[in-house]
């Protein structure tokens, strides 16, 4: 049997838990709802320059015909490194049809300027050589991830 004293404790545990449930399922409710938005920006990565040079030979009218291809490009962020880099360099002819590919990957640290050297071979003379940026892998910076 309970006593006046033990009867007015129990409700008191009882109290207390049922707050305590309240205040778990409302703190669960704010973490899913109302999660921290990150306000770091990660820039975009810069294609500073691109150039196709025909190799000199001597009989330039020959296939294959080989060009060296070289592009430079930047990581602007200080917090962010470039995991990989997947490239695509491709050649089209005059009718737009994509005679000749070739793909690579890179890494870039942050803050950082890389010039990529490749060349392509083509069987027929090309009109158009292209470099795209396919894929990008960012990742926190070492440095940035110490502090």
């Amino acid at each position: 049997m309970l006593t006046p004293f033990t009867r007015k404790l129990k409700q008191t545990n009882v109290f207390f838990l049922w707050l305590l449930f309240v205040l778990v399922v409302i703190s669960a409710i704010f973490s899913l709802f109302f999660k921290e938005k990150s306000t770091e920006k990660i820039e975009s990565l810069e294609i500073v320059s691109v150039e196709a040079v025909l190799e000199k030979k001597t009989k330039g009218w020959e296939s294959p015909f080989v060009y060296r291809v070289s592009a430079i490009i930047k990581n602007q962020n200080e917090k962010f490194i470039l995991k990989e880099v997947s490239y695509l360099i491709f050649a089209k002819d005059g009718e737009g049809n994509v005679i000749e590919k070739k793909d690579g990957r890179i890494e870039l640290q942050s803050n950082d300027l890389r010039e990529i050297k490749d060349s392509i071979s083509l069987n027929k003379k090309g009109k158009n050589i292209s470099f795209e940026i396919l894929n990008v892998k960012w990742a926190r910076s070492q440095k940035e991830s110490v502090k």
